[in-house]
């Protein structure tokens, strides 16, 4: 998936939505609706035409993985 609703949920992880996002109190986000939308759509959601996009508007980075010291 590159297009869609992105949403951060830490320094090194982030949510993506490509078709809806469903909450327990019945609120639907139907992503097709918000295509080319700026800034915030629905708590904390926001689109983006590709996931690098999202990580560098969103200030997520990859997660690093420690090196393998044995020898």
């Amino acid at each position: 998936m590159e297009k869609g609703l992105f949403k951060k949920i830490s320094d090194t992880e982030m949510l993506c939505a490509e078709n809806a996002i469903t909450y327990p109190d019945g609120t639907v986000i139907n992503v097709p609706e918000h295509k080319d939308a700026t800034g915030e759509i629905y708590d904390g959601w926001y689109w983006f035409n590709s996931r690098d996009e999202a990580k560098a508007a969103l200030g997520v980075t990859d997660l690093e993985l420690p090196k393998n010291t044995t020898t």
